[in-house]
C-alpha cells in the first residue's frame, strides 16, 4: 500500500533509532547490563584460543542474541580479529568475552572480558 513501510525499511528505522538512543544517552558501557542487552542488535560469546603464531584469537563460539534483519560479518568459529591479542608478560586478558554490536550491519560498541566459564553461564541466562 502507497505510504506504508517495508519490513526492510522498518527494520533500518528502528536500527536507526536504536543508534541514535545510544549517542544522545549514556556512552554505552556506562548503561546498565539489561539496557546493554536491550540496547544490542547481536551479541556474541568469544573465546580466546591460541594460535599458532602465538596470538590469542577471540573466537565467536555462540549468538546469545541476533535480531532478524541484523547484517553481521561473523559467523560461529570466526575469529573476532579486533578483540583477538598478543600475550604481554604478566597480564590475564580473561578466557573470553561477550561483544555487544548494534545496527545493521552490526558494529561493535562494547566487549567485556570473562575470566571464568561460570561467567559464560551467566551471561547466557541473562540475555536468554
Amino acid at each position: 500500500m502507497p505510504g506504508q513501510k517495508t519490513q526492510k525499511e522498518l527494520i533500518c528505522s528502528r536500527d536507526l533509532l536504536k543508534l541514535c538512543y545510544l549517542v544522545a544517552a549514556l556512552p554505552f558501557h556506562e548503561l546498565e547490563l539489561e539496557e546493554q542487552i536491550r540496547n544490542s542488535s547481536v551479541i556474541a560469546l568469544a573465546k580466546y584460543e591460541p594460535s599458532a603464531d602465538g596470538k590469542m584469537e577471540a573466537i565467536i563460539k555462540e549468538f546469545l542474541k541476533n535480531e532478524p534483519g541484523a547484517v553481521i560479518y561473523y559467523g560461529l568459529c570466526d575469529e573476532h580479529p579486533s578483540s583477538s591479542y598478543c600475550p604481554k608478560a604478566n597480564t590475564n586478558y580473561g578466557d573470553g568475552l561477550v561483544i555487544s554490536l548494534a545496527g545493521s550491519p552490526a558494529t561493535r560498541l562494547t566487549s567485556t572480558e570473562l575470566r571464568r566459564s561460570a561467567a559464560f553461564h551467566m551471561v547466557h541466562s541473562l540475555v536468554r
